[in-house]
């Protein structure tokens, strides 16, 4: 369900490249690498805020991870020399107040197994070994919540066995997306948002309120819509939803709609969008009047009934 232009209902599993805009400068690693990790943290929080809205649950761990094989090989030296990555896959971030965080686990630590599966194994597996950070986070989802996952950390070259306790939060991952111009989109249980999005977000406000709306399709159960009418009742509940899950969130959600207003003032092409959302304006005005009716959220969340 797009925030802006596309609508994508499957998204294929992403390696991480160098794209020609990234290239243009010799520090694209360290500015990827940020990028990972503002939206892991954004992925945890907003996830962390809709707990209890959700029926279909995987497991999180607040921790994101970065793996040197999901680069180009062209790329990988300039990858290593910058970031330190090596053979096995990093952690990049930590959610503050996460159960990773909790149990002690810290950007640098490198990760060698998760429960007895080694890396190594999980490579052997693979058919694709450049998705490794998708599939780790894939197991890591599907953890028994009935007890504590066990990781086998590398830190300074001494390991040690963590016992992190996972929560059970809505089932959703957070992909980035290094092309694709200003968009934001997902389907049934990821949301992408690429890096010039990210870029134009000033603070964390403006992009809760962003990827809310996308996460605010996976809560409502949203699917394909049978007719316009449908979709634009779906798109409105998605931007009052997004409001509600960034606040529940933590984020201030009125700072957050100065994104809209700066993209609203630059959009020349504003009456050529798509009918299936508001323009621009129209969805800020929408936006602004829930922040004055509804002060105060009750969180999680709940999800309004469509109005068709």
């Amino acid at each position: 369900m797009p925030t802006l232009l596309v609508l994508s209902f499957l998204l294929a599993p992403i390696q991480v490249r160098a794209d020609a805009e990234v290239n243009a400068e010799t520090s694209w690693p360290l500015v990827l690498r940020s990028e990972l990790v503002r939206l892991g943290a954004m992925e945890f929080a907003l996830r962390k805020g809709a707990q209890g809205a959700c029926t279909k649950l995987s497991q999180a761990s607040g921790m994101t991870l970065d793996y040197l094989g999901a680069y180009n090989r062209g790329d990988q030296d300039l990858v290593a020399r910058m970031t330190g990555l090596g053979a096995l896959p990093v952690v990049i971030g930590v959610a503050v107040g996460s159960p990773a965080y909790e149990a002690g686990i810290r950007p640098g630590d490198e990760l060698e197994a998760i429960g007895p599966k080694t890396i190594g194994q999980v490579l052997a597996e693979m058919e694709h070994p450049s998705l490794l950070s998708g599939r780790l986070e894939d197991l890591l989802a599907q953890q028994s919540a009935d007890r504590p996952t066990e990781l086998s950390m590398r830190r300074d070259g001494i390991s040690r066995v963590v016992n992190v306790h996972q929560i059970g939060l809505c089932a959703t991952r957070f992909v980035l997306k290094t092309g694709g111009g200003m968009n934001a989109y997902g389907d049934s249980d990821r949301v992408a948002i690429t890096s010039k999005i990210l870029k134009s977000a000033q603070d964390d406000n403006e992009l809760a309120i962003i990827a809310g709306h996308e996460f605010a399709h996976i809560v409502a159960g949203d699917s394909r819509a049978r007719n316009l009418k449908l979709r634009r009742a779906m798109e409105d509940r998605a931007d009052l939803l997004g409001v509600d899950l960034a606040r529940c969130a933590g984020f201030d959600a009125a700072s957050g709609l100065d994104w809209w207003r700066r993209y609203n003032r630059k959009d020349w092409k504003r009456w050529l969008r798509g009918p299936s959302h508001r323009n621009t304006h129209d969805r800020i005005e929408l936006m602004e009047e829930h922040l004055a009716d509804v002060p105060s959220p009750h969180c999680p969340p709940q999800v309004p009934a469509l109005e068709v």
